[in-house]
């Protein structure tokens, strides 16, 4: 990260592209401390990657789930609200990020806004969607 940091100061492109791979990293790093149960960590490595590359949106997913596992509920509703519109296109995806506000929702205890978008999650991916539907009738 210091090699990084160093490069970005050069400016130009050399600065652009060393700001991208630092934040490849940080994401690639949270991923591993993610593994290993350190979440807060984690999380912290991905929000970095974020604020040094504001592009990088391969990111959020994780960090929705991160702020789900710490407990920043709202947060990552709010998080996970942003990365659907920038991934609109795809059901999948989409579908899983709602899944997620639909367990943020859950422990939020509104029951009403969970089923609402596991609903939505569904809408997005009626196929393969065993994560949503276990979410609306439970295990």
């Amino acid at each position: 990260m210091f090699e990084f940091g160093r490069a970005a100061e050069a400016g130009g492109a050399l600065a652009e592209t060393a700001r991208r791979e630092a934040a490849l990293t940080r994401i690639n790093y949270g991923i591993a401390l993610y593994r290993d149960g350190a979440v807060g960590s984690a999380v912290s490595n991905w929000q970095h990657a974020i604020a040094e590359d504001p592009n990088q949106i391969y990111a959020l997913p994780y960090l929705v789930r991160g702020y789900y596992e710490i407990g920043r509920y709202q947060t990552g509703i709010a998080t996970a609200n942003r990365l659907v519109d920038l991934i609109r296109d795809h059901t999948f995806a989409v579908a899983n990020v709602y899944s997620m506000v639909g367990d943020c929702y859950a422990k939020l205890g509104d029951d009403a806004n969970a089923r609402k978008y596991y609903n939505l999650s569904l809408t997005s991916d009626p196929i393969l969607n065993y994560w949503a539907l276990t979410g609306l009738a439970g295990q």
